[in-house]
């Protein structure tokens, strides 16, 4: 603590003070403060000190190198010391946080490893998500994925399956951020086409949606990730125009009539993960040229305005019905700009996943 008078001469000085400028008392009383702060740091700081002789108190953060050559970091306060309207000097506080300040730089540098490290994780989950000219058999498909945070519990692909099927999966994981991103992380990989879940090994021939759920039921339970997860899984063959599928908890996607009919697709059970695998029972539906589907999560849906009304079912079926005509990049286009229009600006709380899909007959 140091007190300089209005013509910026040090009237006082404790022995902190003295210490680490070095001084004595002899040496620090009646000294000018350009000569004790040297020209240099005199200047950088004449704006706080001019400011405080006007009564205005001033804090900075200021790096300053002792006497012993060691550099420390400093926050500063000057206080004036008025009477009345008259300001007589000021009070300077300095307060020695360079301990603080390496738990700063150290805690900076961690985050940006971390942020680093997230990304990574966001690029491996990106990489498992549908790609252009994947599979093409009787589909024409398009998506939008826009977790929540860097990464996000929902998966979702379009793949082959063999050379007569089109597969088709969406899943959303209980929670979000990391531990949510790692089980679907981890869902994806067991779905991949050349695994032994979507594909029986001895026939070659896809297995059936309702057999698929119950082999992730058992893979993933409850107990063991602590995450359960709703999903929606396809099959399609387009020779005969047959969707098979399975719904586990999952928002029932729609199916969009070429003629304008719209069905929701229900069959099928509980979340994956609650050991009830067995229950699965399959829906099937007959595809004819011209039909869409829309496979979505309930961040779609459960999305809120900026009042905290939800965009809800009755919304996404009029977006979807609006964009019948167009395709399905242009149909997404039209749905996901209705859902930013809801939200005005409101960042999402949940993921948010769309899968758009026209059919074809081969």
């Amino acid at each position: 603590v140091g007190y300089w008078n209005a013509e910026l001469y040090c009237e006082f000085a404790n022995n902190a003070y003295l210490n680490w400028f070095g001084k004595t008392p002899q040496e620090m009383r009646g000294i000018h403060m350009p000569e004790f702060l040297g020209q240099e740091l005199f200047t950088k700081n004449e704006k706080f000190i001019t400011a405080a002789l006007r009564g205005e108190p001033q804090h900075f953060e200021r790096v300053l190198t002792k006497t012993d050559g060691s550099q420390r970091h400093t926050l500063s306060h000057y206080i004036p010391d008025t009477d009345g309207d008259v300001v007589r000097g000021f009070f300077v506080l300095v307060n020695d946080v360079t301990e603080l300040k390496s738990a700063q730089f150290e805690l900076e540098e961690r985050q940006r490893h971390l942020d680093a490290d997230m990304e990574a994780a966001a690029e491996i989950q990106r990489s498992l998500l549908p790609k252009e000219g994947t599979c093409s058999l009787g589909v024409e498909a398009d998506y939008r994925f826009m977790p929540s945070t860097i990464i996000g519990g929902d998966i979702f692909n379009v793949v082959c399956l063999g050379e007569q099927h089109t597969g088709m999966y969406m899943v959303d994981v209980s929670g979000h951020g990391v531990p949510a991103a790692l089980v679907s992380v981890s869902v994806a990989q067991e779905l991949s086409p050349s695994g032994a879940v979507l594909m029986d090994k001895d026939t070659n021939q896809p297995r059936s949606p309702e057999i698929v759920l119950g082999l992730l039921d058992s893979i993933f339970p409850l107990e063991r990730f602590d995450k359960f997860f709703s999903m929606v899984y396809m099959v399609y063959d387009p020779d005969s125009g047959l969707l098979t599928y399975c719904n586990a908890g999952h928002p029932a996607p729609l199916l969009l009539r070429a003629g304008g009919g719209m069905e929701h697709l229900e069959e099928g059970g509980t979340l994956v993960g609650m050991g009830l695998g067995s229950t699965y029972a399959p829906g099937q539906v007959h595809i004819t040229e011209g039909d869409a589907l829309l496979i979505y999560t309930d961040g779609v849906t459960e999305l809120e305005s900026p009042e905290g009304e939800q965009y809800g079912d009755q919304r996404l079926e009029s977006a979807f019905r609006d964009a019948q005509e167009a395709n399905p990049e242009h149909a997404l286009q039209l749905i996901t700009s209705r859902l930013q229009t809801h939200a005005d600006g409101r960042p999402p709380d949940d993921d948010i996943s769309l899968v758009y899909v026209r059919f074809s007959r081969i």
